[in-house]
């Protein structure tokens, strides 16, 4: 994070791997890793060794949704924390040919001024590596053994989920809570659709809003969240 950030008095305080935001209305997101300062900012880290899936629509939308999720109903928009969205791409895909890039909302009118929105974007290319820290750290996402990466405690990790015994039982339990966690919310997904079709089908024969509460034993909330069209 300090590499990237290029803040060199960064503190993490709290990280999670493979961290989920789930929406049953929306699409929902796995974040590669998010992490939280002693200030409180977060960091959302994506690592994307295709061009797809690294589109500045996918960041956009990543910012948005930990600022939905960070956000309680009653707090003023002030406090949303400061977040970063950090995309690590194999190639560069803004075409810039840096190995850095930080977006920033900026006021055209008044000579591109920060907005001070506090959202930061940051793209990091792999290919686009020198021979400072940063291109070091970055080389080391392609490397395929672990004498290629030259941070010893990377390549120790390395070697571990690839050559030990206990790493790759690590790493086969992990994928199988992944795909669990995935059939579990496409299964919910399911019966949100179907239910929603329920109701809606129900409501073009005539039922009232009390028959089909009654009669699909949901509450007036859920009802009004199936009238909902879903995103996406």
């Amino acid at each position: 994070m300090r590499k990237l950030t290029g803040r060199p008095d960064l503190r993490i305080v709290s990280s999670h791997g493979q961290y989920d935001i789930h929406s049953v209305h929306n699409r929902s997101i796995r974040c590669d890793a998010v992490a939280k300062d002693a200030q409180g900012k977060i960091y959302n880290i994506e690592i994307q060794r295709r061009n797809k899936g690294a589109e500045p629509e996918r960041a956009r939308y990543h910012s948005a949704v930990l600022d939905s999720s960070t956000l309680d109903k009653s707090q003023d928009f002030t406090a949303l924390p400061e977040t970063y969205v950090i995309f690590i791409t194999e190639n560069d895909v803004l075409g810039g040919g840096r190995p850095l890039y930080h977006i920033d909302r900026t006021v055209h009118e008044m000579g591109h001024k920060p907005f001070g929105d506090r959202a930061h974007i940051i793209y990091a290319v792999m290919k686009n590596t020198d021979d400072s820290e940063l291109g070091s750290f970055l080389r080391a996402f392609l490397a395929i053994e672990a004498t290629q990466i030259p941070d010893p405690k990377l390549a120790e990790c390395m070697d571990y989920f690839k050559k030990t015994e206990k790493g790759d039982k690590q790493m086969c339990e992990i994928m199988e809570r992944i795909v669990k966690e995935e059939n579990e919310i496409t299964e919910k997904k399911t019966r949100w659709e179907t239910q929603r079709d329920n109701v809606l089908r129900m409501l073009n024969n005539g039922r009232t809003k009390a028959q089909i509460l009654e009669d699909l034993g949901i509450t007036d909330k859920e009802f009004a969240e199936l009238l909902v069209p879903k995103a996406g």
